[in-house]
């Protein structure tokens, strides 16, 4: 688990900055703190909301 902890927190801000996630880093301190199976989902949860967003607004 720390393998995919580690490997999320190195993908975190590539990907956050490319879709234009602002306040990525929450989910870099809610996997410190709380636990990587409850940040992991979450930031999956929001990329997926972004990604909708994004394609509404391009087409």
């Amino acid at each position: 688990m720390c393998l995919a902890a580690i490997a999320f927190l190195m993908w975190l801000p590539f990907e956050a900055h490319r879709l234009g996630m602002r306040r990525w880093w929450v989910y870099a301190v809610l996997t410190v703190c709380v636990a990587f199976a409850f940040s992991f989902p979450l930031f999956l949860l929001m990329r997926e909301r972004r990604l909708q967003q994004l394609s509404r607004a391009g087409s």
